[in-house]
């Protein structure tokens, strides 16, 4: 990609990461030397004030936190219309890819993460801080082993007044949510201990705990299925391990653990004491008709504190009143979820519940078309009949049909590429036989559906010529003919030849072939034969014993021994005669060694 440089000080270098409301690169911080990552919120949304709220929100819940298993955020800006924020670049992958590869893990691995995990959000929760989207696609494994967990961007701070899930919904993973995530219910500390025993589920089983053919389905059995026992899918998980993960999935958050550090308690006790036993359950029994009779309860008491309103508003200002009083609250209707819900099921229930509807159609590759995966006003809103309730509708990923760009100019096709929300990738020069410069293949291919922004590769007409006959010519004549020609010379040879030292005796392109100007040809030129010098020596040296070794050196200038003869013999004198070449001439020292030891030395003339 072309590099980008935001405020002056991070320079984009690739892109790692991709989201339905940013897209996070690989960067330099050039004021402070270091690698980082920038999470940059996708253009489209910068007008949007609520993507924004919610991009911002994300930096000031990790602004209150520096853990060891979090990534650090360090900077927070805007470069024209694009915010950003600067983290911890963190080498390694997901923590989904690790579950992929390695699930069902041991216990002792599965349990280290784990408390690694917790350690991070009980650090996020005592800084009142609901991650409420924990899930191993947001949770980094260094190369090292160490733990990150990130995307804090639907996180809320708890001690917020406006704090609401609808974000949560829409955005998180549902096979990790919350059984009040699911039902559209507030998130608090609880509901991350819940999806940390969906993720803790998944790495002793290698599954999660409910499935389905949709979000709904699987928001649905959140709700209203027991988990199966993960002794079940595994049998390695030990009885006590069962019982913590089960513990962690309760519907009811009153029959979960208390805080993350409770949890990472008995997760450390289950490796030591795998028979189980000691972890404690509810008293609620059925966490759902515990949610139940709670929700019930709560129902009940605001009833009766209605009803004394009423009397009091009757009594106090008179009957007329107290009738326009009546009348309004009995138009009064409470706003349900309709995340993840199908457009047409949502518009239904809405004109049966007496309330308008507004849609608002986007392109979200998260979600699949005709999903609703954002609402306003947010679920648990009180509204009056005849209000208004807007839908965005995701219409699936933004796909477009990849127009015919050949026979365009290599101009003309790089200006409707970009025009039609596609990428220039690679443009790569080929011989042939169309006009210069013009278009003669593509990938994709014409009328292809893909992703706006993929990259399109084009194969362009470049310019050519035959390559001339070098063999014959000098060096020099040889390089200057390929560059008049429009070639560049590559690597030169030298090999000893009977030509003329310097001649060309060889190229890599044979000629007449055509080739694109500006491609190299390596040469190959004579050398001169060396001069040689020859020497014939005869001797007789004793072998002892058979299978001694008779090894010959020469002396040169340097008071260097040079091997030049090597051979075993039987027993016996030995008659042998070498003929022996040198680069110079002269006399040298030849020295005869029979089983190690020196048995001759004598001068040899070398002529």
């Amino acid at each position: 990609m072309e590099q980008k440089l935001l405020s002056g000080k991070y320079v984009l270098r690739e892109i790692i990461g991709m989201g339905g409301m940013s897209i996070v690169y690989r960067a330099w911080d050039t004021k402070h030397d270091r690698e980082v990552a920038v999470k940059v919120l996708r253009p489209e949304f910068s007008a949007d004030a609520e993507f924004v709220r919610r991009f911002n929100q994300e930096a000031q819940a990790a602004s209150r936190m520096s853990h060891p298993n979090i990534v650090g955020m360090y900077d927070l800006g805007q470069d024209g219309d694009l915010r950003y924020i600067v983290m911890e670049y963190v080498r390694g992958t997901t923590l989904k890819e690790i579950i992929r590869q390695e699930a069902p893990m041991p216990a002792q691995r599965a349990v280290q993460i784990t408390l690694r995990i917790l350690s991070a959000v009980n650090h996020a929760h005592h800084n009142h801080i609901v991650h409420r989207d924990i899930k191993p696609q947001n949770i980094l494994v260094q190369e090292d082993g160490g733990i990150k967990v990130a995307d804090f961007g639907i996180a809320r701070l708890t001690t917020n007044a406006t704090l609401t899930t609808s974000f949560g919904n829409m955005l998180g993973s549902v096979h990790y949510f919350s059984p009040e995530q699911a039902s559209g219910e507030v998130a608090d500390e609880k509901s991350d201990l819940y999806s940390v025993g969906v993720v803790f589920y998944e790495l002793i089983t290698g599954r999660v705990p409910f499935e389905g053919e949709s979000p709904v389905s699987v928001a649905l059995k959140h709700v209203s299925e027991p988990p199966m026992d993960p002794r079940d899918i595994n049998p390695e998980v030990s009885k006590a391990l069962s019982e913590v993960v089960l513990k962690a999935l309760s519907k009811s958050p009153s029959d979960r653990y208390p805080s993350a550090t409770d949890m990472a308690a008995d997760l450390k006790k289950a490796l030591r004491n795998p028979q189980g036993g000691f972890v404690k359950t509810g008293e609620n029994g059925n966490g759902r008709d515990a949610g139940r009779d709670k929700r019930h309860r709560r129902l009940m008491k605001r009833l009766r504190a209605l009803s004394l309103a009423l009397l009091i508003v009757v009594f106090a200002v008179g009957a007329t009143f107290a009738g326009r009083e009546v009348k309004r609250l009995m138009n009064r209707v409470t706003l349900p979820s309709f995340l993840l819900m199908n457009v047409d099921v949502a518009q239904a229930r809405l004109t049966e519940m007496g309330l308008n509807v507004e849609l608002d159609e986007k392109h979200n590759p998260e979600v699949a078309p005709g999903v609703v995966y954002m609402q306003t006003p947010e679920s648990g809103r009180k509204l009056q009949r005849g209000d208004t309730v807007r839908l965005t509708v995701s219409l699936g990923r933004d796909q477009i049909m990849v127009p015919k760009f050949l026979e365009m100019t290599r101009s003309d096709a790089v200006n409707r590429v970009e025009s039609e929300g596609l990428t220039i990738g690679r443009i790569i020069l080929q011989v042939s036989d169309a006009a210069f410069d013009t278009v003669i293949g593509q990938n994709p291919n014409p009328n292809d559906m893909v992703d706006a922004g993929t990259e399109v590769t084009l194969y362009v007409s470049g310019e050519s010529s035959p390559m001339p006959d070098l063999t014959g010519l000098n060096r020099n004549d040889a390089e200057n003919l390929l560059t008049q020609r429009g070639f560049s010379v590559g690597n030169v040879a030298e090999r000893v030849s009977d030509e003329e030292p310097g001649t060309v005796i060889g190229q890599s392109v044979p000629p007449e072939t055509v080739m694109l100007l500006g491609e190299s040809v390596n040469l190959v030129v004579a050398q001169a034969q060396p001069d040689q010098y020859y020497a014939t020596v005869s001797f007789n040296v004793p072998v002892k014993n058979s299978g001694d070794s008779v090894r010959c050196t020469l002396l040169d200038a340097d008071g260097q021994e040079n091997e030049v003869y090597l051979r075993s013999y039987k027993a016996g004198t030995q008659a042998i005669t070498l003929e022996l070449t040198s680069p110079t001439s002269g006399s040298f020292t030849l020295r005869v060694y029979v089983a190690g030891e020196l048995a001759l030395e004598k001068m040899v003339e070398f002529e």
